[in-house]
This record gives C-alpha cells, sequence and structure tokens, in this order.
C-alpha cells in the first residue's frame, strides 16, 4: 500500500509521486511520520526538513513552514517556502 503526496508552494507544484511509503514532516508541535492508513490530519507545519520514501528512492526537502492535510491515503503540503536538500 502507499500514499499519494503533493507538494505545493504558492506559485505553483513542485512535487508529487503515487508511490509513498512513509512522509516525515516537521509539524508545529514535533515531527509527524505519515503512513498508508494513517487518519485524517491538518496541522502547520514549522520549519525543517521533510522526507519522502518511497521502496525505491528517499527524498529531502527543506521547509519553510506551510501546512499539510492527510485524508483518504493523499497527502497535500502547502509549503512556504521549499528547496530539495
Amino acid at each position: 500500500m502507499s500514499i499519494h503526496i503533493e507538494i505545493a508552494v504558492p506559485e505553483k507544484s513542485v512535487f508529487s509521486a503515487s508511490d509513498a511509503t512513509m512522509v516525515i514532516v516537521p509539524g508545529a508541535d514535533g515531527q509527524l511520520t505519515i503512513l498508508p492508513g494513517h487518519a485524517p490530519l491538518a496541522s502547520l507545519l514549522s520549519n525543517g526538513k521533510l522526507t519522502y520514501r518511497s521502496s525505491s528512492t528517499e527524498k529531502d526537502f527543506l521547509l519553510t513552514g506551510g501546512s499539510i492535510r492527510v485524508e483518504n491515503n493523499r497527502i497535500m503540503v502547502l509549503a512556504d517556502g521549499l528547496e530539495l536538500e
């Protein structure tokens, strides 16, 4: 089972994948780990590292705040700023 993830900044969509097995984000109250089947969630994000993992790859992004919404095995990250690490 996998999760679809979409990462966007105000200007555009930056990254999209349908094969995530784990996503780790810097939540406002601490690190959040999202796995397939995760309960619905909405949270603010703090500055820090977002890690995307699939069975074949891992990517790290540096976030400067934003928000995340998780629902029905879909993750939507709206970042204030983003860089590929």
